[in-house]
Formats: C-alpha cells, structure tokens, sequence
C-alpha cells in the first residue's frame, strides 16, 4: 500500500473529524467507525473500502465516510474517484465546519495534482475563510504561491503564520525560502538564524542556511551549516548541497567530514558521505576507502554498490562484480543491483553472462523498458541484429517517449539497408529531442544526411564545464562515422585520458569500425589498457586480507530446526541464533538490559532506532546498539549494529550484518560446526 500520504491524511483526519462533535450519529456507527480503526491499524485499503461501501449503502448521506473514500482513492490513484467522493462529502458536511475544513483542504491537493489551479486555490480559500487562523492550510496556501513563483502572496500568508504562533520555524523557514529563491541572500539568512535561534536542533533551518551561504560563496560557513545539519538529523537536503562544492572548496569540506569521522567512530554515515565527496571529485580510490569503512561498521547494499561504482570507473570489473555481489546478497529483491552486475560483465568483455543476467531480469520484470534496452544494446554489440531490433522495439512499445532506442533501432536498420524505415526512426528521435543540439540527436542527423547540423551539437556538450567522458566518447564515435580518423582519435584519447574505462565495448562498438582496424586505434587502445592493469594491479580486495586463508569451526547445537552458537559480545559469552535470513544482529530487552547494567554496554553504545526484518518477511522495531567486540571462533568483527527488540521473548539472532563480514560460512551437519574461511 502507498502509505505515506494515506497516513498523513489520517493524521488530518483523526484528529480533527474523529473527536470533533462526537454527538454525530454518523461518526457513531458501527461501519464508519471500523473503517476509521482499520485505517489506523494500517489495515489493507480493500478492507477498509468494504466497511465504507457498506456503511454508505447503510447511510447514504454520510459525508464523513465519502471523505474517508476519498482518502482511500487517493491512496490508490485514482484520482477522478477520489474527487467524486470529495465533491459528495463537501456537499453533506456543511454542519461540520472542521470537518468541511479538512474536506475543502484535501480536495485542493487532487485539484492541484490535476493541474486545476483556479480549483485548488478556491478550495485552500473556502477552508480558510472557515478558519483563518489554521496554520496548516496557510502553510498549505504559501506552498501553493511558492511553487507557482508568487512569492508576495506566499510571504503573505508566511507572515500571518508568525503572527499566529511567533514560536514556530514554519513562517520563517517559509519566508527564508521564498528570499533564497530570488537570491535575496541577506534576507533569507536573517529568517534562518532566527529559525536556529528558536529551534537550535533543527536540522532543516541549517541546511537552508547553509545553501544560503553557498550562494553568498561564503563556502566555509556553509559547510559548517550543512554538516551540522546532518549532525542533528541526516538532512537529505544537506546531504545533495554538500555535492555541489567544487574545489577549493571541497578540500575544506573534506576535512570537516574526517573531523566529524574522528568524533564519531561508530556511525557508519560520515564514511558514507565522505566517500561520496571522494567519488564526485573522481578520486576513486579514497572513495573506494572510505565507502569500506562505511560497510565495515555498517554493511549496506547501497555502500556496496557504491564501491563497485568506483572499482568500474578505474576499469577493474572484477571487483566491481564483487561488490555488486555482496549487495545482492543483502538485498536481492533489488533489480538494478542485478542489471549493474550484467552492464559489469559486458564492460569487462564477458557478453555471454551479460546477456544470461538480462534474460533472468526481463522475465522476471517483462514490462520495464530499460532492461529491453540494456539487452537490446548487449545484443547490438554482439552481432546480433534481429534480436537486437526486438528488444529495441519492445522498449519503443513500453516507453513511446525516449528517443536513445528508436537512434539505436534506426543504426541497426541502416545496416539492414532498410533505409526507409531507418529515416522514420531517425526523424522520431529529432522530434522527441526538445532542444534540437543533444549529442545524441548528432547521430540522428547524421543518419538522414544533415551533416551542418553536428558541429552544433557537439560545440554545445563541450561548452558545458561538467561534461563526461563518456560525452567525449560520443563525440569520438561521430566523428569516426563521418570518416574522420584524425579527429574521432582525438576525442578517443581524451574520452580515455579523463576516465573513460570501458574498452571491451570500444573493440565491440559498431560506431569505431572506419577506425578499428588502423594501428593508431590499435596502440592507443593497448596503451590505457596497460595503464589501467598497472593501476589496479594491486586493488585492495575486501574480505579477502592480506594474510592466508584460515578456517574457524564453530560448533553448534540444533534445536526446533534452528542453530544455536556460542559467541561473546564485548566479553559476556552468549547463545546466538545462526538466522541467515534475519538482516541484522538482535538480542533481547532482557540481554540488554543485562549488559547495560553490568557494565557490557554504556551509553555511547546506544546509537538510535530502526525497522529490521526476520527471515519471516516480519518487521519490528528496535534501538539500535553498538556491540564494541563480537568473538566467534577464532573470528574477531568490531563495532557491529543491532538491534533490541522490545519483546522480552525475542530470540538472539545471529544476522547479515555480522556473516557478510566474516568470510564464507559453510553448515557441517554431520560434524555439527559452523566452518568460517577467511583471511588472517
């Protein structure tokens, strides 16, 4: 179920209908009711659409539950059926003016997610002139004039929210945006300190005032902000700002993200961000390093994926097949984890297995586009043409609307010498390219003989300061299929000389053949080829070590079909449950309570909460601990997450985050041990 907006209604809804003029026969029966409560309990929607239709075939007149049916519709999308079941409840809820309130406000979001402005905002004005003073629908009015760029209109109702509650962030954070949109710097500034003033935890006020001070160029203050922004509360917003910074400026960030790594030893995030600086200033390999200390005291599928990014970007495919791997096996419901390990495998040469992991994918996701396409391309560059113009045309029929296969379709009919019907592809992807001078619509005019056309094109992608090297690949590309050598080897070598890596698909690339078989093509290839072996042929391999391999064999005991093993957590001996399926460590209230008093765990050891799954499919939520030293064998992990779980009966669950670290694990049943091989 689409969860989020259903329960932030029911918050509206609740609070304000629920307990308002409970004399109401209507909000007493018994149908209305259930569904008010199946709501709450987060109960599927088709359950709570049958207490309704039965309550209004009951009550026809209840407007209370067409607002309920509407809150429901609008959960499922279907929008035009919430609006009806609004337009009704608007129409019997005249008596109920809190409630005609909370009706004319959720109405005006469908009227607005229909584009209906005039509607939406006659609706915020009917729930308003009901109740002038509700801040939820000012705040609701002011984010309608903001995002329409009506800012005078949006301070308006910002300032009669201070006037009505001068304590609250909201009409200041309201005001502070609309002057930083117009870059009224001094302005918005002065409206985020007095937020941080009122709310010094907030972390959002600091996010905004530090892309304030980004706009000012005052970089140092800014990244004070926006690191303390995440320090108080992971801000999103901080989080994408801090990746806008470009040197001289980043060095400076950098610093304050080890500084803030220092004091935080255990939080597997300031790593994580400070491998995503690293890898947006192409420094691969300390992204690649910090990105491990992240995974080490946090093993997560993203992180993981992360690293193969990097490993990929310096060409050594084997690595990043390898950490693509470790984050299918965190999360293998993740489908772009298993079509990034296939765009790996063709990368690296190997377009057999590339195109094995796609066949799996499209069966088992036959209506996404994008893995036609990916298998399309794979097939294209192996020489096979009719499957690949399949797959090229399975993507069109799915998405219409992109113009990159329709390019690549009308490529393969060219070499067809179907030349009518790859004129009509070109034409299409022309027309689907609103700006006319995409490098990608350079093939296209180049395909129906309009040749003038691509030096347009090309000059506008390396006017822009942040282009790729893959951008510089495409342009190399063109030029060799203008039969220009001199020029397609130019940009070849700068494509390789900023990090273009992918030289399986160069030797593969049906777009490089006037230039393939010429030995200048042939030398440079084998120049980056050898650079990139010399520059990956000591990459540090996680889990593997530096020492021998070893073996640790653990025994165990099984009972009622589950494996009992002995560990010691921060020195206190333990009974673990072996649960391959359950995602992280867990213990109990008991255990934990047990360590805390004891001395096994302090304060600082406890780092927050989150939701954690069993190998049962069943979510529960839990504090998250930090467990200083876990001992198993002869195996040693530090700083390993888990959670408590509240039931006093929970099992002590031995999970991912712990196995993925210790190397493989292999069941002996017959000698009853868990034998663990890893690296000394």
């Amino acid at each position: 179920m689409k969860r989020i907006r259903l329960i932030l209604t029911i918050l509206l809804l609740a609070v304000t209908c629920s307990f308002a003029q409970k004399t109401n026969p209507l909000k007493e029966s018994y149908n209305y009711k259930r569904a008010l409560e199946a709501m709450q309990n987060e109960e599927d929607n088709s359950t709570i659409m049958q207490y309704l239709q039965r309550e209004l075939e009951e009550h026809p007149k209840n407007g209370y539950a067409y607002m309920l049916q509407g809150v429901v519709y609008l959960d499922e999308q279907q929008v035009g059926q919430s609006l009806e079941a609004l337009n009704k409840s608007v129409q019997l809820l005249k008596k109920d003016k809190e409630c005609l309130k909370d009706a004319y406000r959720l109405r005006s979001k469908i009227q607005d997610e229909l584009e209906n402005d005039t509607e939406a905002l006659a609706d915020l004005d009917r729930a308003l002139k009901l109740d002038p003073k509700d801040m939820d629908v000012l705040c609701d009015r002011a984010e309608f004039f903001y995002q329409r760029d009506r800012y005078e209109e949006a301070d308006r109702d910002y300032d009669a929210m201070i006037r009505i509650e001068p304590g609250n962030t909201l009409g200041y954070m309201g005001k502070g945006r609309n002057a930083l949109e117009q870059e009224r710097y001094d302005e918005a500034l002065k409206m985020f300190d007095y937020c941080v003033k009122l709310s010094p935890d907030f972390a959002r006020a600091y996010a905004f005032r530090g892309e304030t001070y980004m706009g000012m160029k005052k970089y140092d203050e800014a990244g004070n902000d926006l690191i303390s922004a995440i320090d108080k509360g992971q801000d999103s917003r901080a989080f994408i700002l801090m990746q806008d910074f470009k040197q001289p400026a980043l060095n400076t960030l950098i610093a304050k993200v080890k500084v803030q790594m220092a004091k935080n030893r255990n939080d597997d995030y300031w790593p994580y961000y400070l491998g995503v600086l690293y890898e947006g200033d192409k420094q691969y390999r300390k992204a690649i390093d910090a990105y491990k200390t992240s995974f080490k005291i946090e093993p997560d599928p993203s992180v993981a994926i992360r690293i193969g990014n990097c490993y990929a970007e310096l060409g050594d495919y084997d690595h990043a097949i390898e950490y693509t791997d470790k984050a299918i096996e965190l999360d293998s419901t993740e489908t772009s984890f298993a079509a990034q390990r296939g765009q790996y495998y063709y990368d690296k040469g190997d377009n057999k297995t590339a195109l094995q992991i796609y066949d799996k994918l499209v069966e088992a996701d036959p209506e996404n586009a994008t893995l036609y396409y990916m298998r399309g391309f794979i097939r294209d560059n192996s020489g096979d043409i009719d499957g690949a113009i399949d797959d090229y045309t399975l993507c069109i029929v799915l998405q219409p609307d992109w113009e990159t296969p329709y390019r690549e379709r009308a490529d393969l009919y060219t070499q067809q010498g179907k030349q009518a019907e790859a004129e009509a592809d070109y034409r299409k992807a022309i027309a689907l390219d609103s700006t006319g001078v995409d490098i990608g619509t350079a093939f296209c005019y180049l395909g129906v003989g309009e040749t003038e056309k691509i030096r347009p094109c090309i000059d506008t992608l390396l006017a822009d300061p942040d282009h790729t090297s893959g951008d510089l690949y495409n342009i190399a590309c063109i030029y060799s299929l203008m039969n220009r050598p001199d020029s397609a080897l130019h940009y070849l070598r700068l494509a390789l000389e900023n990090g273009y890596t992918e030289l399986a698909h160069i030797r593969l690339d049906s777009d490089m053949r006037n230039i393939r078989d010429t030995e200048a093509f042939r030398q440079l290839l084998s120049e980056y080829e050898e650079q990139i072996r010399l520059r990956n042929e000591d990459a540090d391999e996680e889990g593997s070590g530096s020492g021998e391999e070893a073996v640790s064999e653990v025994p165990f005991t099984k009972e009622n079909g589950v494996y009992k093993v002995k560990c010691e957590v921060n020195s206190l001996p333990l009974h673990f449950i072996f649960d391959t399926g359950a995602s992280s460590v867990s213990i109990s209230m008991v255990e934990a309570t047990f360590m805390m008093k004891n001395g096994y765990l302090t304060k600082d050891d406890v780092v927050g909460s989150q939701y954690f799954q069993d190998a049962n499919g069943n979510v529960s939520e839990g504090t998250v601990i930090n467990l200083r030293r876990v001992h198993l064998g002869d195996c040693d992990l530090e700083n390993v997450k888990a959670s408590v779980v509240r039931n006093q009966k929970a099992p002590i669950l031995l999970g991912q985050s712990v196995l993925s670290r210790l190397g493989k694990i292999e069941i002996d049943n017959e000698a009853r041990v868990l034998r663990i091989r890893y690296r000394k």
